[in-house]
């Protein structure tokens, strides 16, 4: 398990879903097809963007994701 610093968390605040105020994430990975074209090897790549999401509706908060990541696809993971 990974060291957390010594911070006072008596001052801190939960950081929650913005879909629906869960406070609770897990590591997820979406996934980034890049084509031959415009990939820096000339081959067809697929690319994992790291990410959190609520494990309680699915949902990925923007703050998580890279900026210029398109925003062509609903944040929302299915959730079983």
């Amino acid at each position: 398990m990974q060291q957390q610093p010594n911070v006072d968390l008596s001052t801190s605040r939960p950081y929650v879903c913005e879909s629906c105020g869960h406070d609770t994430f897990e590591t997820v990975f979406k996934l980034r097809q890049i084509s031959a074209i415009a990939s820096p090897s000339g081959e067809e790549m697929l690319v994992p963007i790291q990410a959190f999401a609520c494990v309680k509706c699915g949902h990925i908060n923007k703050e998580f994701l890279p900026k210029d990541l398109p925003d062509d696809e609903e944040n929302t993971l299915s959730v079983v």
